[in-house]
């Protein structure tokens, strides 16, 4: 049904013809001067945008509303509701090679080797464009090596100048505000944002236990540039329910997670061409859990399994310093960038209490990495580019239980042809990845294994008038797939992976557009000893009919005999009263039909423990009504 209506609504806004007004040509010069023109990069991925006038006509209000139409992944949360993309095991976070950026500034922890958990669904109103780069990317970019590479960029003050304010209200009593103020001179302009929401999540009851994701999230950002000085700082306060709170009976009790972030980072150019760059940052996430439970938490305790209460409290300070020199220069037909890198994920100062009894030494985990590494990008023409680079990392890495140090390599070497025809681009990569450091606590004299992971994708695109094909196919080896503890304890981490996808899409005019996409991804999972196969894709129309702009997606995924399939489908409408005022309505899972997530739990049958699982999805069926007003 949903696709009939899809294909109905295709065929009607395939006949829409109209002349420009006004309000339309400002929004065509806007189009014309998009700010993701001069920051993406095709050598660093394959590279999805979404970009400013994409973001507000799909009415994203989060950053997890612009993760369901990719072909490696889609937006997931885990048994804590923390975003989580990659979320197999109930008690780790798996989505360390996801990085994240903030105006090209890292956002990571010590914690979980990203800022996805805390960002994945972080509001959008302060944000111009959006980069995702899916496979490998470059050595320059991120501390540590990343299979998905997201880069959000914040409105330009020159861009905006002046105050806008917005908010909305959703079903079962959510709601969003946020205000913004931009100014610009000759040598100094700025830009200061600040929100408030609330997010009151569907709820589920299993076993008579209540299973929330409500959140309360206060962020505030301000970046100002003076002359070849930029600063930025920025503030969340984010409070939530902890859905399943590692119960391994899925019945948590009375639980909740807390973290304050405090971000501080600069960037100086030197010389009279900017070649010379100094990048500092220094963040600070002071993380509260309190996890309780009926049963006992996930653990390889045998005597723990028949508790019939359980509790962890735990506070910890999760730092992070980077200090990044970088130096660009050009010779004859290279591009060369040479670079160190220093930063220190530190967790310090955790207490913990096991029901209710406290831990006797406080715990901390100290990673310092010293980095340099070297890209050249060859000029075979204005047009094609062969760029290799290298890296190599050094760790030192501390704890109250162990110190150890140890080494890393990272090497791609890739061809790009970027035209207004078509794209062509080839990427191998080898990238290491050491143990995770909340397994590198779990147990004294644990052993690091290094996960060595080989990639080699290749995409191509044409361009013939108004329809645009392409394809991206991918092959992901990992030859470390284990991590081994002294206690002979083993996790599987990552999985050999075959994915290819098709897309295409169909420009009626600047206003009106048709994407779409299909994928399969296949790969080895060694627990069930099994080759298992997902597939996806996404149909998705962009129109503008006077003051009108029309959003229409749906959004497919299933996976061999499994319960976790479905479509979304979501339908926004705005009308732009002038340029300054917008009001806006959205259904997002209109028809509680999206695909849903596996958690896993224990059931007794008798005396006997069995896996039993729920299917629960991370995107609510939610109806928002909105104003946007600028002056």
């Amino acid at each position: 049904m949903i696709l009939k209506f899809f294909f109905v609504l295709f065929v009607l806004y395939s006949n829409i013809l109209f002349a420009y007004d006004i309000d339309q040509m400002l929004d065509l010069y806007r189009k014309d001067s998009d700010l993701s023109e001069k920051t993406k990069d095709e050598s660093l991925g394959h590279l999805t945008i979404y970009t400013r006038d994409d973001i507000e006509r799909m009415q994203a209000h989060n950053l997890n509303e612009l993760l369901n139409s990719l072909r490696s992944f889609r937006y997931d949360e885990n048994s804590l509701g923390m975003p989580d993309v990659f979320h197999t095991d109930p008690a780790v976070y798996s989505s360390g090679v996801v990085k994240i950026f903030i105006n090209n500034y890292e956002i990571t922890s010590a914690f979980a080797g990203s800022g996805l958990f805390l960002y994945g669904n972080i509001d959008l109103g302060f944000v111009d464009h959006v980069e995702i780069y899916e496979g490998s990317t470059s050595t320059s970019v991120s501390s540590e090596p990343s299979i998905i590479t997201i880069k959000l960029y914040s409105k330009d003050p020159e861009r905006e100048l002046g105050t806008n304010i917005q908010g909305y209200v959703a079903s079962r009593g959510t709601h969003h505000e946020n205000i913004s103020y931009s100014n610009a001179s000759k040598d100094l302009k700025y830009y200061v944002y600040a929100s408030n929401s609330y997010e009151n999540r569907i709820n589920y009851t299993h076993d008579n236990h209540n299973l929330s994701r409500d959140n309360t999230n206060i962020h505030a950002l301000a970046t100002i540039d003076y002359k070849n000085i930029k600063f930025g700082a920025e503030y969340i306060d984010h409070k939530m329910d902890s859905f399943l709170s590692l119960s391994m009976f899925a019945t948590p009790t009375d639980s909740d997670i807390k973290y304050k972030l405090k971000r501080v980072s600069s960037t100086i150019n030197f010389l009279d061409d900017d070649s010379l760059n100094l990048s500092l940052s220094f963040i600070r996430i002071n993380e509260y859990l309190n996890l309780n439970s009926d049963g006992t938490r996930w653990t390889d305790k045998e005597d723990r399994i028949f508790l019939s209460k359980d509790s962890l409290v735990s506070e910890t300070i999760d730092d992070v310093y980077n200090v990044k020199l970088e130096k660009k220069f050009t010779y004859k037909e290279n591009n060369i960038v040479l670079g160190a890198e220093y930063v220190k994920k530190s967790l310090h100062d955790t207490i913990t209490y096991n029901i209710g009894v406290l831990d006797a030494t406080p715990s901390f985990v100290d990673n310092s990495i010293y980095s340099f590494y070297l890209q050249d990008d060859f000029m075979l023409a204005n047009d094609q580019i062969i760029t290799a680079s290298l890296k190599h990392n050094s760790y030192q890495s501390k704890s109250d239980l162990d110190e150890r140090n140890f080494t890393t390599h990272q090497a791609r070497l890739g061809y790009i042809y970027v035209s207004n025809t078509g794209t062509y681009k080839a990427f191998i990569s080898q990238m290491e990845l050491p143990t995770e450091q909340d397994v590198l606590t779990a147990v004294s004299g644990s052993k690091i294994e290094i996960l060595r992971i080989r990639d080699i994708s290749f995409e191509y695109s044409k361009t013939i008038q108004k329809h645009t094909f392409g394809t991206i196919v991918e092959y992901i080896r990992n030859e470390n797939p284990t991590i081994v503890t002294s206690k002979n304890y083993e996790t599987d981490k990552y999985y050999n992976n075959y994915s290819a996808s098709v897309k295409y899409d169909y420009n009626f005019n600047a206003f009106n557009k048709l994407n779409s996409m299909f994928y399969i991804n296949s790969y080895y999972n060694p627990v069930t000893a099994q080759h298992e196969r997902l597939q996806g894709g996404f149909i998705r129309l962009l129109n503008s009919w006077r003051k009108l702009d029309i959003y229409n997606e749906a959004d497919y995924y299933h996976i061999e005999d499994s319960a976790t399939d479905g479509i979304c489908y979501n339908l926004g409408v705005r009308y732009k009263v002038t340029q300054a005022l917008i009001f806006s309505l959205k259904g997002t899972n209109i028809f509680d039909s999206a695909a849903k997530s596996e958690y896993k739990y224990i059931h007794f049958n008798g005396i006997t423990p069995e896996f039993k699982s729920l299917y629960i999805s991370p995107i609510d069926q939610t109806v928002t009504a909105g104003m946007e007003y600028s002056f």
